[in-house]
């Protein structure tokens, strides 16, 4: 297994690359500040443009750690920083990565995510050579589970009141991709 980091990966409509500290302000507007969004999620929806600035800072001062991967998804046509899919568990010795990912509403039912998905699942078991991939989500969040579904990955069952997030503790639905 080689992990190689948070490479840039690009498809026919998306960019996934590092962040950088000049998304900020595009990452707040678009995303980080977006109460739909972080509805699911365990952070609450940013009430400040700094909040966003420190949150990059932190991943930005991981990426010299081969084992971070956290990717900045952004629209081609338009050069916008939409949303993130990043790992949010890396267990090196399982070789398993638990992946999470975010985008705006305003960007939501478009493929974006898929597509996103299918960069990053693809380089994770093919270049990185990890053999399982995670994800788990609020199962009252069934978008969630619609793109594990058309990346492959396989449904696991649901976890009752096995998560936590902004609607308290919730049920998850857990699927799994191995190579």
């Amino acid at each position: 297994m080689k992990s190689l980091g948070t490479k840039s990966l690009s498809s026919q409509r998306i960019l996934l690359r590092p962040f950088i500290i000049e998304d900020t302000k595009a990452s707040y507007e678009n995303w980080t500040s977006d109460a739909l969004m972080t509805k699911y999620l365990r952070w609450p929806a940013h009430v400040s443009m700094n909040e966003t600035e420190n949150i990059l800072r932190s991943w930005i001062n991981q990426y010299s750690d081969e084992n971070f991967f956290q990717w900045a998804i952004i629209v081609k046509a338009t050069g916008e920083v939409i949303g993130t899919i990043s790992s949010v568990d890396t267990n090196l010795s399982e070789r398993t990565v638990e992946l999470g990912y975010c985008i705006g509403s305003k960007w939501w039912h478009k493929g974006y995510t898929t597509e996103a998905g299918k960069l990053v699942c693809d380089y994770l078991l093919t270049e990185c050579g990890f053999e399982k991939l995670i994800i788990h989500h609020d199962s009252q969040n069934p978008a969630s589970g619609k793109v594990a579904q058309k990346l492959e990955f396989n449904y696991l069952g649901r976890k009752l009141q096995a998560g936590r997030n902004n609607q308290g503790i919730v049920d998850e639905d857990c699927y799994e991709l191995t190579k």
